[in-house]
Formats: C-alpha cells, sequence, structure tokens
C-alpha cells in the first residue's frame, strides 16, 4: 500500500505544476491511503504486541508522514516572499532555524526515534497504553483506535526531516555559492554511467524500496538528484521508465539486478577456487 501511495504521489509531483493543486491531490491520496490503512487494520487486528508496536511505530508514521511533509512544503513556498536572492536564502534559513527548534524542543522523543530505541515502546505505541509525562508534547485529537501516544510525533519526525533536506536543497540552488562543484573539466567526477539508463533507474528503486537511505525516509527524487551528480548522468524520464521496467513480461522486472547478483556469485565462486587472475576474465565478459 505504501509502494502503490509513493508511485501515485509521485505521479502528482510530475505531472501537476500548480503547487495548490499539486498539494491538494497528494494530501487527498494519503487521506485516502490512511483510510484504507484503518480499514485493513479493522479486519486484521493485531496477533501480538510486536506486531501493534511495529505497526505504530515505523508503518503508519511513513503514511501519515506525507500529509504533514506536503502540506508544510506547500505552506512554505506559498509564503516565500519576492526579492533578492539573499532575501529568499534568509527566508529558507528562517524555516531551518523553526524546523531545528521542533527537533531541540521535542530533543529526548527525537533522540529516541534517531537511534531507534525501544526501551519505552510499550508506552509510546500501544493503543491502551496510559502516559502522564510532561516529556510529550500536545497533539492532535486522534482516532483512539488508529493512534497512539507518540505514532504522531514520529509522523512529524519524518516529515520535517524531508523538509529539512528541501530547504538546504532550496538554498544550494538559489545561492550557488554554497555549492561546491568542480569548475574544469579535469575537477570532474571521474565516474560516469555508460551503462543503459534503464539499469541505473532499476537500482535506484531496488535502494529505494530497501530503505537504505536515511531509514527509508527518503523521497525517490533525491536518490536520482544525488546519482545524477555521482554519475554524471541526466535520465530521461525515470518514473515512467520505471512504470515500464514493472510491465515487463518476458523477462524478469529485476534484470539488471539479476545480472549483478549472478556477477557477484560468479566472483565468489572464482575466489573460493583460488584461480590466478581470476578477474580478469569476468572484467573482459562480453554483454
Amino acid at each position: 500500500m505504501y509502494q502503490q501511495l509513493d508511485e501515485e504521489l509521485q505521479a502528482i509531483l510530475s505531472n501537476e505544476p500548480n503547487p495548490l493543486k499539486r498539494m491538494t491531490a497528494t494530501v487527498s491520496k494519503v487521506r485516502s491511503a490512511l483510510q484504507n490503512l484503518k480499514e485493513y487494520l479493522s479486519k486484521h487486528p493485531f496477533a501480538t504486541d510486536t506486531e501493534e508496536i511495529h505497526f505504530f511505530k515505523n508503518i503508519k508514521p511513513k503514511f501519515y508522514a506525507k500529509q504533514i511533509y506536503h502540506i508544510e512544503l506547500y505552506k512554505i513556498e506559498d509564503a516565500k516572499p519576492y526579492g533578492t536572492v539573499e532575501t529568499i536564502r534568509e527566508y529558507y534559513e528562517e524555516e531551518l532555524n523553526i524546523i531545528r527548534r521542533f527537533f531541540r524542543q521535542n530533543q529526548f522523543l527525537y533522540e529516541y526515534y534517531r537511534n531507534e530505541m525501544v526501551e519505552l515502546d510499550n508506552l509510546y505505541f500501544k493503543r491502551t497504553a496510559t502516559i502522564q509525562n510532561i516529556l510529550l508534547p500536545e497533539v492532535p485529537e486522534l482516532h483512539p483506535e488508529f493512534s497512539t501516544s507518540c505514532d504522531y510525533l514520529f509522523s512529524k519526525f519524518i516529515a520535517y526531516e524531508l523538509l529539512q533536506t528541501y530547504l538546504v536543497k532550496a538554498i544550494n540552488r538559489i545561492d550557488p555559492a554554497n555549492i561546491t562543484l568542480p569548475d574544469t573539466k579535469e575537477e570532474q567526477l571521474p565516474l560516469k554511467w555508460t551503462g543503459e539508463q534503464v539499469n541505473l533507474i532499476e537500482l535506484i528503486y531496488g535502494i529505494y524500496y530497501t530503505g537504505q537511505l536515511n531509514h527509508g525516509n527518503v523521497e525517490v527524487k533525491d536518490i536520482i538528484e544525488v546519482i545524477e551528480t555521482i554519475f554524471q548522468v541526466k535520465l530521461k524520464s525515470p518514473y515512467h521508465t520505471f512504470g515500464n521496467i514493472r510491465r515487463r513480461k518476458c523477462i524478469s522486472p529485476t534484470a539488471y539486478l539479476d545480472k549483478m547478483r549472478e556477477a557477484i556469485l560468479q566472483r565468489i565462486e572464482e575466489d573460493l577456487e583460488y584461480k590466478p587472475n581470476r578477474g580478469i576474465a569476468l572484467r573482459n565478459k562480453p554483454e
């Protein structure tokens, strides 16, 4: 369900240029997904406390964070002042300070979230738990069967980290002095992607769907931008290409990752056999 939601949100972000319509559409999708999640939960009750804790600590916050993120992002961009680069940069920096202040105000729970602590999970992520704790901030009135003491706050941590990343990148875009880039051709990054773009896109989605970056709290578009910079490539229609990957009929949807797996297994087998010059044949192997 989360994968489907994320793909729908990426499609909206790619195709809707109007900020208000984009925010309205994304929030509508998230709310619909949360409703589906709630209905699923009512039909499939938790078998153990561990399942309940995992759901409210790790699963629901990823969904709800999308709603918080897109609403707050719209507010930030809608209130952005007209003016010089310096004026806009100061505005973004002030928004960054607001996010950092929020993290400081909730320092104990933010550290609990960041360090993946578990000692208080029975209090924070079970619906029957009642907490009298000054460390817990005020949260919106939420559905008692679909909420716990801290799942909203964890959602907000995820969303605000995404906003923090967005603001840093926005500052870099409007103020090139903050960006460290090679100035000459000789100083450019030595790595350049020379393979098929579909293979790189498959790799990007493999990284994304296995949650390897920022504990899974990162957008596909952010991974794409980083990969494009590292490998000096401009990916054409990555979301459309991934849709084609999913519809592959004759070959595996993960053809490139399968090929990587085979190459690694071959190298391991050769290593175990202690063959001299064992890497040469593999490197020179034709496509």
